[in-house]
């Protein structure tokens, strides 16, 4: 790597990750803004979400990927410590943010929730 062009791929991946997430964000929000007032989530699930979900997982498991290889065949010092840099935030929101949703966190976002509330109200829409 004699130049910084492949750090292009990283960062391309950073803003579809950035961009995949702001949807989802919007989705999930507008879901759950419709509640029932006892604090038990009453918007109807979109099947999207779980898209979004495995895109955004996708998306970073590739960019962890590219990133670690990157820095690996990097030349400079300076090159590996910009993928370096580039690599720390992914991981810290795959171990994070991902890790979080795939075990159970969001416990709404299945077709069918379990909700620990007496009575869940679903809008159809």
């Amino acid at each position: 790597m004699k130049r910084f062009g492949w750090a292009a791929i990283p960062l391309v991946l950073i803003a579809t990750l950035v961009v995949l997430m702001v949807i989802r964000i919007r989705i999930v929000q507008a879901r759950a803004t419709l509640w029932t007032g006892d604090g038990c989530p009453a918007g109807p699930y979109n099947p999207a979400e779980h898209t979004y979900l495995w895109a955004i997982s996708a998306v970073t498991a590739l960019l962890i990927l590219v990133t670690t290889v990157l820095a690996l065949l990097a030349t400079s010092g300076v090159q590996r410590i910009l993928m370096v840099v580039m690599l720390i935030p992914a991981l810290l929101f795959a171990s994070g943010y991902l890790f979080f949703v795939w075990t159970g966190g969001e416990e709404n976002n299945r077709q069918h929730p379990q909700s620990p509330c007496t009575g869940l109200v679903r809008h159809a829409y």
